[in-house]
């Protein structure tokens, strides 16, 4: 199984990402070789957000049509979402999100090593990330 990060998400949809052929590629190999692919409820509210404001709607409805159907999701319940919020604000680091220490939460409890994404702090957390 491997988790997908909304960086991927968006390096997918998103031509000017520095990452955006990287980023179809390993989603390619990742759906045609089968893999479980899961992300969070947490992860598909940031990618709505920032794909709205970079693409506007055609990215959120390209997103939620072609990717998001491939996407099994976990959904946080209170007690992941409070020990991710204390990780988040006991790193007190500026460029750390609470959708990334929820994500670190949900790997950890269900024992994935593996993350699709372009954000170093899975690498910091000992997540392997994948390369195309």
């Amino acid at each position: 199984m491997t988790f997908v990060d909304s960086s991927a998400f968006i390096a997918q949809l998103d031509h000017d990402e520095a990452n955006h052929l990287d980023a179809k590629r390993l989603w390619n190999v990742l759906v045609d070789s089968n893999e479980e692919l899961l992300s969070t409820n947490y992860v598909v509210v940031e990618t709505y957000a920032v794909l709205q404001r970079k693409l506007g709607m055609d990215g959120v409805i390209a997103f939620s049509t072609n990717l998001l159907p491939l996407v099994e999701l976990a959904w946080v319940d209170e007690r992941t979402h409070s020990e991710a919020v204390r990780t988040f604000i006991e790193a007190n680091r500026r460029w750390l999100s609470v959708v990334d220490c929820t994500s670190f939460r949900i790997m950890q409890h269900l024992g994935i090593p593996n993350v699709f994404c372009f954000d170093p702090h899975f690498a910091e957390q000992g997540f392997n990330i994948l390369k195309p």
